[in-house]
């Protein structure tokens, strides 16, 4: 599936994101590898057709910068309470006709982001900052939300920490037939 594989230095450097780069590396061991600074100097750097990622396919490991989890706009989801939205990955192993990933970024390669502590540590402090308000958590606005989890391995973790706030809804956006894990999660409320 991929070509090569680059990984940002400061994952490299920490614990917690090395047994997930091995993990990773293990599906793929005899693809190249690079250690860079930053996804950003390289993803997106050059223009690639989309649909070059059936022979041309980049991984990037990375870490998410900035703010981790932001409010939904407007009618994103239901019309009940505050909805907020989190990235865990950028590009899709789909070829969805109508999907907006198709010129979104100027590159098919996939992101995915690594640190999912902090993100799910923002996730957490959000929900306890709003003890009585309904929360929606939408995963999948740059990425299916499925799909490329048997690599990122986040979703035990992520059901794990919506288990602990019932008041707390998650959703993920997905076409993925990938719910092998999901299966063997016993859902919460």
């Amino acid at each position: 599936m991929f070509e090569r594989i680059y990984i940002e230095k400061a994952l490299l450097e920490n614990e917690q994101q090395q047994k997930k780069i091995q993990n990773i590396l293990a599906r793929f061991p005899n693809l190249p590898i690079f250690t860079i600074e930053s996804y950003r100097d390289v993803f997106g750097k050059f223009y690639k057709p989309y649909l070059a990622k059936r022979v041309n396919l980049w991984l990037f490991l990375a870490e998410k910068k900035g703010q981790l989890v932001k409010p939904a706009p407007p009618a994103y989801g239901t019309n009940s309470g505050k909805h907020f939205y989190f990235v865990h990955a950028y590009n899709c192993l789909y070829e969805c006709q109508y999907c907006y990933l198709q010129g979104y970024f100027n590159s098919p390669d996939i992101v995915l982001f690594l640190n999912h502590e902090e993100i799910f540590a923002e996730i957490e402090k959000i929900i306890i900052d709003h003890p009585n308000d309904e929360l929606w958590f939408h995963a999948g606005e740059f990425s299916d939300s499925l799909a490329l989890t048997d690599l990122s391995q986040e979703l035990t973790e992520l059901i794990a920490l919506f288990k602990k706030y019932p008041q707390a809804k998650l959703e993920l956006r997905t076409k993925s037939i990938k719910i092998k894990e999901l299966l063997t999660l016993s859902p919460p409320n």
